[in-house]
């Protein structure tokens, strides 16, 4: 999922984050959490997803080599 972010533009990224998030915030209402609850779990995500993708540029490290 990183490397198909960063190889988008910034408005495509965002539509395809938009894209990517919706479902699972369903998930997460289904399994009765509640709507501050899911907001906690996606900001985590989006953190954690972040943080691959500016170690990446910053250490040239691809998927695949990463560790």
């Amino acid at each position: 999922m990183p490397t198909a972010l960063n190889a988008r533009t910034y408005q495509a990224g965002q539509r395809y984050w938009s894209l990517h998030v919706a479902p699972e915030r369903k998930k997460l209402e289904r399994r009765g959490f509640t709507p501050s609850q899911i907001d906690a779990e996606i900001s985590r995500y989006a953190t954690a997803i972040s943080r691959i993708l500016h170690s990446q540029k910053q250490y040239g490290l691809t998927p695949d080599s990463a560790a």
